[in-house]
């Protein structure tokens, strides 16, 4: 944005010129961002039962780098943390950033600050009024004079990172972790309390704040493009669901075309059909293309007019008659949606065209990126607007009529890819998986074109592919030699690193040698390894959050046991408190059996449990291809007594 200014008549108190606007501001892109300054933080406090809390849990190390190439780390070996709490307010004053990153602040790191400030009486100045972070309209928290960007929020934009941690969005986007050392949490107590491992894991949060600071520089092109599109500050943007950045957009369009802008009105979600999710074909797959529509619904939507204003109960040759559903929508004019939206796809397009013409490297290459990437967030959102509750153009025909409009698409496209001389292995919303053929996919691609006159390209081919039975769960081999899960227990958060670490492994060994030889082999070596108890204690801790306090709770779960021994213990665990725990050898129901992980040694782990319930259960689904079951694997290494 460009705007003349001029100096205001009342001078804000916040640091620097308050200017005031002396008309519209005008849409302009500029080669590069103006030079911003900007800092990441990140800090550290250890517990001896679960994790940290504020109420009792001092903050042992804070560290922070800045984009002058200044940094520092802070540390306090003493049970107060007022002195850092205080130096932090200090730097912050004396870097003056506009922006503040971290990963993790808006659920950990600001929360924790806040309560310790309280607890020691510090005042926490730092905000450009020397006022202290205020939690805001997305739950996040707010900084006058100074966007708080938590990357964690950030990293919720990249579908394809599974697992939403520093060291994953870092390897994704090719930014350098600068951790020599990533110390498992389970370990940090340990560590503290070592004074030979203490400098480690300081020195590792030091690294961390660098790291954060290199990924926030990263993503700031896309944070600040996103903005502009959304028309929401960049501490809202990544913080507010998808829905608010489509609802400001869409306001802001609104009010351009001259269209009144109803009033927000939660009302109840009236379910409806989705998207169509075809069956896989199950087994092992080489040489799979995947072909994606570009913008499918957002298109359909603008290809039918489909729009909240444009709906009639008119049969005819004058209006849409969307299939399955019946429902109707005018051919002319052109709806609020379908103007939105066919601006938002134009636009892309033009952007694509102009990162085409651009140099790599260079900052309107970058710039242009991360603006096509925001179009695109905002274009493939606005279908989903339809039919969320807490729309401004809320409409359950909208949004079933475009769901009903995709599905008979895939459909039709399943039909021409066949036609094409294409085997469909799986499809799922916008996307179609076949065998690849250069020829046949080309012919495919224009016959999209030409037919249902929609744009779709070759998004991926890969190498190998292993499908379950169940939908959206199966798992790549990509040319590089690397491992992509989708819907496997591998990367969901309630099961042990030993269970992630075999499902990862067995099926990275199934994927490369297409027979079950060396993953057998593998889990009957582990087999032995968990009998002898070569394992750490923390491969068998299994961390769940709980969502209330432990009494709060009327069904028995392991994890809620394991907090209610924790506060028998004399330590206060509330809800959002991460718990650790693990299964032991005793009498009773799992639940009972449930232990916190600190208050046990391996030997008395229930090596039995974890064999049956969490290395077995994953093994079997990658090997299932084979005809192999839990039982046939246990049959192959013999059974291990726990």
């Amino acid at each position: 944005m460009e705007v003349e200014t001029e100096p205001a008549t009342v001078q804000a108190r916040i640091g620097g010129e308050t200017l005031q606007a002396r008309n519209r501001p005008a849409h302009v892109l500029h080669e590069r961002l103006p030079d911003l300054r900007a800092i990441g933080f990140t800090m550290l406090a250890v517990s001896q039962v679960g994790s940290p809390s504020p109420e009792r849990d001092p903050i042992r190390v804070l560290a922070w780098n800045g984009s002058d190439g200044r940094g520092g780390t802070l540390r306090s070996d003493e049970r107060s943390d007022e002195n850092i709490l205080s130096k932090f307010s200090e730097v912050v004053q004396a870097e003056d950033p506009d922006f503040i990153f971290s990963f993790g602040g808006n659920s950990a790191h600001w929360p924790y600050l806040l309560k310790r400030a309280e607890k020691t009486r510090v005042s926490l100045t730092i905000g450009r009024d020397a006022g202290p972070p205020r939690q805001s309209l997305f739950g996040h928290f707010s900084v006058t004079g100074r966007a708080n960007v938590d990357l964690l929020d950030f990293a919720g934009d990249l579908y394809d990172v599974k697992e939403k941690t520093l060291g994953a969005v870092t390897r994704y986007l090719g930014v350098r972790d600068a951790r020599e050392t990533v110390v498992e949490e389970t370990d940090n107590y340990d560590y503290w309390s070592d004074p030979h491992k203490r400098d480690v894991l300081t020195k590792m949060v030091g690294q961390e704040a660098e790291t954060i600071l290199t990924l926030g520089t990263d993503a700031l092109d896309y944070v600040v493009q996103l903005s502009a599109l959304s028309n929401l500050p960049p501490d809202h943007v990544l913080a507010g669901a998808a829905g608010f950045r489509v609802d400001s957009h869409m306001m802001m369009e609104a009010h351009r075309l001259g269209q009144l802008i109803p009033p927000r009105n939660e009302v109840p979600a009236i379910p409806y059909r989705g998207a169509i999710v075809l069956q896989p074909e199950p087994g092992l797959h080489d040489n799979v293309a995947v072909v994606d529509f570009s913008s499918m619904y957002p298109s359909l939507m603008v290809k039918y007019n489909i729009s909240p204003d444009t709906l009639t109960e008119e049969k005819g040759d004058e209006v849409y008659t969307v299939p399955e559903v019946g429902t109707s929508f005018r051919k002319t004019p052109p709806g609020l949606y379908a103007q939105i939206l066919s601006d938002l796809i134009q636009n892309r397009k033009m952007i694509k065209a102009e990162i085409a013409r651009s140099t790599k490297g260079t900052s309107r290459y970058r710039i242009l990126k991360a603006r096509e990437k925001a179009a695109k967030i905002i274009t493939n959102a606005t279908y989903g607007y339809a039919g969320w509750a807490g729309s401004r153009w809320y409409s359950k025909q909208v949004a079933e009529s475009a769901a009903a409009m995709g599905r008979d698409t895939i459909n039709k496209s399943i039909g021409l890819a066949r036609q094409s001389g294409l085997k469909v292995l799986y499809g799922d919303t916008d996307s179609l998986f076949v065998n690849y053929d250069k020829d046949r996919v080309d012919r495919f691609i224009a016959a999209i074109d030409q037919e249902l006159g929609l744009e779709i390209n070759l998004s991926q081919v890969y190498k190998r592919i292993l499908f379950t039975e169940a939908r959206k769960k199966y798992a790549v081999l990509k040319e590089n030699g690397e491992l992509d899960l989708v819907g496997m227990e591998a990367i969901r958060g309630d099961w042990s690193s030993l269970a992630k670490e075999v499902q990862n492994k067995v099926l990275q060994f199934v994927l490369e040698d297409k027979t079950p030889d060396r993953a057998l082999s593998y889990v009957r070596q582990l087999s032995h390894e968990l009998a002898s108890q070569k394992r750490p204690l923390s491969s068998f801790v299994i961390w769940k959050t709980l969502t209330k306090r432990p009494e709060q709770y009327d069904v028995h779960a392991p994890h809620v046991e394991a907090a209610k021994k924790i506060v028998k213990l004399g330590w206060p665990v509330t809800s959002g408190d991460r718990v650790g725990y693990v299964i032991v050898m005793a009498r009773g129901k799992l639940y009972e059996r449930a232990e916190p992980y600190f208050k046990t040694s391996i030997d008395n782990i229930d090596i039995a449990y974890y064999l049956q319930n969490q290395v077995l259960p994953v093994a079997a689904r990658a090997l299932s291809i084979f005809g192999i079951t839990e039982e046939n694997i246990l049959e192959a290494k013999g059974r291990v007594e726990g």
